[in-house]
């Protein structure tokens, strides 16, 4: 596909991936929503959270998946470590896992390697006005 319009006209698609720039997911849901078919958009939903409100409401009314792509919480090794930490969950393999105690302290660092981005301010993972940014991009 070209566009999202075309994705979108495809009768054979059921649900759509956006992943456009930040500022675009608002509109780009919206339409996925208007040609009837489930949408997932990659975080941060929108830039504001009346769009995103808005895009949840139009989901409930139309009766479709309205859903945050927020691609860390898919990972196995996260349902690893939930299971790690006693709650109550099942992995795929079936195996139920045995509580480590309370948590109180954790620490992670996630960053990125910078010659993996275009030139700084202008590329979107640092522009503000493309919703770059450690809230939008990383959060």
């Amino acid at each position: 596909y070209g566009s999202y319009e075309e994705v979108c006209a495809d009768p054979n698609v059921d649900i759509v991936y956006v992943a456009s720039l930040h500022p675009d997911h608002r509109a780009h849901a919206e339409m996925v929503l208007e040609n009837d078919k489930h949408v997932l958009v990659e975080k941060p939903m929108c830039m504001k959270a009346s769009d995103a409100q808005y895009l949840y409401e139009q989901g409930k009314e139309k009766k479709l998946f309205v859903g945050e792509g927020m691609w860390t919480r898919f990972f196995p090794v996260v349902e690893w470590a939930r299971m790690r930490m006693g709650e109550s969950s099942v992995s795929d393999h079936g195996a139920v896992g045995k509580g480590i105690g309370r948590v109180r302290v954790i620490q992670a660092d996630f960053s990125i390697d910078g010659d993996d981005v275009g030139p700084y301010p202008s590329d979107s993972i640092y522009a503000r006005e493309l919703g770059g940014g450690t809230i939008y991009t990383m959060g």
